[in-house]
């Protein structure tokens, strides 16, 4: 009960206090932005029929693909931006799972009522809960700009609503997950974003070393899956629920992240 109360906390705390409002404001104003300057011009533009070579300079060969896998060309568009963007917004909603607690003090507080594991996978799944909510407003807020030009089109979109949500929160884990880490590690908030992209940097430097070290090695190809994010490209490729043949790589992410965080939130002197 205790871990089912701790993540639930993390939901209210995103809407009960001002910091959390102001970070759905701020939200709220970048996915407007994104919503009226990107994905609905992108979809008015790209339904034109003249503009079909243009889309495939810009997508390559597997252009039709890409554009026409999902019901509306709205969804398309919709998948496209939100696999590279929501990680983004994860990455920054997530950072402030431990850091802040422990440099106030107060995570000793806290731990005097539940385990150190229980807190840290208790605040790991609520911050999964943001991420559902996160994924299902950006949804719908595609569904309400389509359906201001086309109600038709709207009720096109339903029923790719649960794959869509589903997978996304899949990809998001873990970036949740690595935040979850590096909360442990850093000070603040801020310092934790800061250690993502130093870590996301380094790794990706190393990883294209070996690979350019090593090309003709039979295993080198498996390095091309050790980031997060790594399935996203192959994301694009499929639709409904056929992407649930990527599912296992964010899920392996996960559990690997969630492991070390539990390792250095249980040494870690807090």
């Amino acid at each position: 009960m205790k871990a089912i109360a701790i993540a639930q906390h993390e939901v209210l705390k995103l809407f009960g206090t001002r910091r959390g409002w102001i970070s759905i404001a701020a939200f709220l104003l970048v996915w407007g932005v994104i919503l009226a300057f990107i994905i609905e011009p992108a979809a008015r533009f790209l339904s034109k029929q003249e503009t079909g070579g243009l889309i495939g300079l810009l997508f390559g060969e597997n252009a039709d693909r890409l554009i026409n896998n999902w019901a509306t060309l709205e969804v398309s568009i919709y998948w496209l931006v939100s696999l590279y963007v929501l990680p983004m917004f994860a990455i920054l909603i997530a950072a402030d799972q431990m850091a802040s607690d422990r440099t106030r003090g107060s995570l000793r507080y806290l731990l005097l009522r539940c385990g150190r594991l229980s807190l840290f996978f208790s605040r790991f799944a609520g911050q999964m809960l943001i991420m559902v909510l996160l994924v299902a407003v950006t949804f719908l807020s595609a569904m309400a700009m389509t359906a201001v030009h086309s109600t038709d089109r709207a009720l096109q979109m339903v029923p790719d609503a649960w794959p869509i949500i589903f997978n996304l929160w899949l990809v998001l884990m873990p970036y949740v997950a690595l935040m979850s880490l590096l909360s442990v590690l850093a000070r603040s908030a801020r310092q934790a974003i800061i250690y993502s992209i130093i870590a996301w940097i380094v790794i990706w430097l190393i990883l294209r070393f070996i690979q350019n070290r090593f090309e003709t090695a039979s295993w080198v190809g498996v390095l091309d899956w050790v980031l997060p994010g790594a399935q996203i490209r192959g994301l694009l490729r499929l639709s409904d629920w056929e992407t649930l043949q990527l599912a296992p790589i964010p899920i392996v992410h996960t559990v690997v992240l969630l492991l070390l965080g539990a390792f250095f939130m249980w040494r870690r002197d807090l």
